[in-house]
């Protein structure tokens, strides 16, 4: 069996994001025409070709279907919750979390962390914070990536909320990592907690840092969310025509990476009023020619 991917989500948010690496294989697969779908399906979801991705996974469960195989059914589960949820469907990943759970449970086996902090980063996306922050809570005791991962999700919902002292737990938690995903994770939350300090300089950078590596790594509804979160510190420091610029940047990503229409349209409609206000006619000839494509 091939590994899962693991979630970058949050966020989505994890959180952001999703996104990273495969696990170790827990079994081996006997059926070719599995191995081989999973194969083909992991090497589109690494190369941004989320939309193949989810349907690869999908053939890949109905084989596995076939087989009335539990293992790989609640793997490729997972991995198809993943998909959805760095194609911004929230909702169809909490779906295919509970399907993949049904199964282990058909076939008698557990559920694993890694289906937890999916739920969680997709019920954050859905706006249930406190429920997802319940999940992340207790998945912190894991010291390996789903640990990390879920601490990541606690600071970003602290940060939301404005807690301080829970973001700062949280980011503490953060150990070094020369991951580009994980650097992105610290950074974000370092922008957060400046941004909560009333520090917008050193947030702006720290959100720019975000920016950059979330590109890296292909999470590009992670990069909109740190682009949309530096709109917002470009606009506490006054600076509104950049603050107009970087909404219009986040809600076009997000548009065309399929991240979520409804968040997309809300940084637009903040970019379409601070153009409006000021007069910036390249910002909002840029929303037009967005909207225009979906006409």
């Amino acid at each position: 069996m091939t590994g899962r991917i693991l979630v970058g989500c949050l966020a989505a948010l994890i959180v952001a994001g999703c996104g990273g690496g495969p696990h170790a294989p827990a079994t081996v697969d006997h059926d070719p025409r599995i191995e081989s779908a999973r194969r083909v399906a992991a090497l589109a979801f690494a190369q941004g070709r989320h939309d193949q991705a989810a349907q690869l996974y999908a053939r890949a469960l109905e084989l596995a279907q076939a087989r009335d195989d539990g293992r790989a059914l609640g793997d490729l589960g997972y991995d198809l919750a993943v998909v959805h949820l760095r194609r911004g469907e929230a909702a169809a990943s909490l779906a295919a979390n509970a399907t993949a759970r049904a199964e282990l449970r058909r076939h008698g086996l557990p559920a694993f962390p890694e289906l937890a902090l999916a739920e969680a980063v997709a019920l954050h996306r859905l706006g249930r914070a406190q429920d997802a922050e319940a999940i992340a809570i207790a998945l912190m005791v894991d010291d390996g990536a789903t640990g990390r991962r879920a601490r990541f999700l606690v600071g970003l919902i602290a940060a939301e909320r404005g807690d301080a002292p829970a973001l700062a737990a949280a980011r503490a938690g953060l150990a070094p990592h020369p991951d580009a995903e994980w650097r992105a994770d610290m950074a974000e939350l370092t922008a957060h907690a400046a941004a909560l300090d009333g520090d917008h300089r050193v947030a702006r950078g720290a959100f720019a840092a975000t920016i950059d590596l979330r590109r890296e790594t292909l999470d590009y509804p992670g990069m909109a969310r740190a682009l949309a979160s530096a709109a917002s510190s470009a606009l506490a420091t006054g600076d509104r025509d950049e603050a107009a610029a970087l909404y219009l940047r986040a809600g076009r990503s997000m548009t065309l990476s399929g991240g979520g229409a409804a968040r997309a349209e809300g940084w637009l409609g903040i970019a379409e009023r601070l153009a409006t206000d000021s007069g910036n006619r390249d910002v909002l000839a840029g929303i037009a020619a967005l909207r225009a494509r979906g006409e």
